[in-house]
Order: structure tokens, then sequence, then C-alpha cells
């Protein structure tokens, strides 16, 4: 009888195994796909035709390059319970920003419910977007932020971010903003 327990146990730790090995990511439904335009995912409007036009514009500047860098800017309604660390790394994954033999994406994430924002960087770009760096653009925007001007703050976070890609990549401000008016020595570190 022993016996028999121990060998019930066993298979019921093992279906319980295999259903977690294969079970789906609990992510699986809740994670957006990106859009056909790729750079900009953005179901609730927030952004202004404008900007969405300005960030697809500078990415299809960055798709000449050498490197191609990706800087992706997303809009959610909810992060659905998932803390904005979470969700962020997920999405950057799933949608696989960046060269995948550079890592070289950055996702500007925006929750609106939970009215939470955040920088994914991939390896390659985080030293010139460090930590504190991300911490500072975001902080030189909150009045946009503060404001509900989520149009005008992610237009400006995402400005900023793309000069320090283009101080790394030592790309040309007028190339990469073309047709865009730039000031970028707003930006400059120091």
């Amino acid at each position: 009888m022993r016996k028999k327990a121990r060998w019930q146990l066993l298979v019921v730790l093992g279906l319980f195994f295999f259903s977690m090995a294969f079970a789906p990511s609990k992510h699986a439904q809740a994670l957006p796909d990106p859009t056909t335009e790729f750079y900009v995912y953005d179901p609730s409007s927030t952004l202004s035709e404008e900007t969405k036009s300005f960030i697809l514009s500078v990415n299809e500047q960055y798709e000449l390059t050498e490197e191609k860098p990706q800087i992706v800017v997303a809009v959610v309604d909810s992060l659905q319970g998932e803390t904005i660390e979470e969700y962020s790394v997920d999405l950057f994954e799933k949608w696989e920003i960046g060269q995948a033999d550079a890592d070289n994406g950055v996702l500007i994430l925006l929750a609106l419910e939970e009215r939470e924002i955040r920088f994914e960087i991939g390896y390659g770009l985080e030293g010139a977007l460090t930590d504190s760096r991300t911490g500072r653009i975001l902080d030189n925007h909150l009045d946009y932020l503060s404001a509900n001007d989520f149009d005008g703050g992610l237009k400006e976070i995402f400005t900023e971010a793309a000069v320090v890609v283009n101080e790394e990549y030592q790309y040309d401000d007028e190339v990469i903003f073309s047709g865009y008016p730039v000031d970028t020595t707003q930006y400059s570190e120091g």
C-alpha cells in the first residue's frame, strides 16, 4: 500500500511539472503584438500624428545605418497586474527590439492606468543609456507627464534618447532628424 501511494504521488508530481513546463507564458495573451509600423504602439491614440511620424522617421533613418538601432515607443492602457519592470522586459523580448547581434534596442513604455513610464535598454546600448542617464531623461520631462501631456512628454523623451543613440554611434543629428527641427543642445550632458 505504501509503495502504491508513493507511485501515485510521483505520477501526480510528474503531471504537475509537465503541465508547468508546457503551460503558456503568463503574458501569452496579455502582451500585444507590435503594429505593422513596429516603432509605435498606441491603440489609445495618446500620441499625435506628428509625434508618430517623427518616431517613424527617426527609426527609418536608423534603418539606413550599419548598426540599425531601434527606439520603440509603446503606450498601453494597463500592465494587467504586472510590474512595469516585468512587462517591459517581456514586451522587449517578445517584439525582439534591436538587432539580435548588437542587442541595440530601446523600449519606452508608458502605462496609462498605472501612470508609470520605463525604459528597457538592450545590452548594446546600456553603456550610453545607463540607468542614471535614462532617469535624468525622464526627470527632464516630468512636467509634461505630470500635466497629462503624454504626447509632448513622450516626444521629448524619445528625442533625448535618440540624441544619446546618435552620440553613441556618431550619427549626424541633422541626418537622423531629417526634416524635423530639433535643438539638440538642450539635451547635452553637462
